[in-house]
């Protein structure tokens, strides 16, 4: 039995780059690594590509990312990465790549939104779902 991890490529335009997508390539820089992607997929979907691990837990390749459902209100923020010149980390699943675009996965901040998003998801949730 292979039990090798395969690579997700979803490839598919956020719902916001949509109507723009052109399906060219475009160059970034995620944690110092570049990445080529289709224009308009996410920055999760190009990171995960390229094997650069971002966490998601409401991530699903036949849905649209789940910061944009529920009015807004549905993302589970493990997501989130910073991108150079944007003051606020932003949702990896729904942000659209970019020539030239630089996120970093990582960062203090980072890490202390995804500690909150995970204690709020699994805070609501019976003890018995963590062991199904």
């Amino acid at each position: 039995m292979d039990t090798a991890a395969q690579v997700i490529r979803w490839w598919k335009p956020t719902p916001q780059a949509a109507q723009t997508a052109s399906g060219h390539l475009v160059n970034l820089i995620i944690d110092g690594k570049k990445v080529a992607a289709p224009e308009g997929v996410s920055a999760l979907s190009a990171a995960s590509a390229a094997g650069i691990y971002i966490p998601a837990l409401c991530a699903h390749p036949d849905l649209p990312p789940s910061c944009s459902r529920a009015g807004g209100t549905g993302a589970c923020n493990l997501c989130m990465v910073q991108v150079a010149g944007k003051a606020e980390p932003q949702h990896a699943c729904s942000l659209p790549v970019a020539e030239g675009l630089v996120i970093t996965v990582t960062t203090p901040e980072i890490e202390r939104i995804r500690k909150e998003g995970i204690a709020k998801t699994l805070g609501t949730h019976p003890h018995v779902c963590l062991t199904c």
